[in-house]
């Protein structure tokens, strides 16, 4: 089924990407297909955030949150910035 057809209900995850939700009645959707329009996104999204977890794509960060914010702040530190050339305010565009 393509995505320009009229009429039809569009089971893609990414119709809200090409479809926003604004512009669907102007597509010519109505507001029930509108409806199972959304319905399908957000089930397809919760859908992959239960096989993103289930697989271990996913790490949560915030247990380590605390710890790397230390290493950061004890051992990472950046000096001043020191001009290599005088190039002025001539922009980078302009120099190239």
């Amino acid at each position: 089924m393509s995505f320009g057809e009229r009429g039809k209900r569009h089971r893609h995850p990414l119709t809200a990407d090409l479809f926003p939700p604004n512009r669907l009645p102007q597509a010519g959707y109505t507001e029930i297909q509108i409806a199972n329009i959304k319905q399908d996104l957000n089930r397809n999204l919760k859908l992959r955030e239960i096989i993103r977890q289930a697989s271990g794509e996913t790490i949560d960060l915030k247990a380590y949150e605390a710890d790397m914010r230390h290493l950061i702040d004890t051992y990472i530190e950046a000096d001043a910035p020191k001009a290599i050339s005088d190039f002025g305010e001539i922009g980078l565009l302009e120099l190239m």
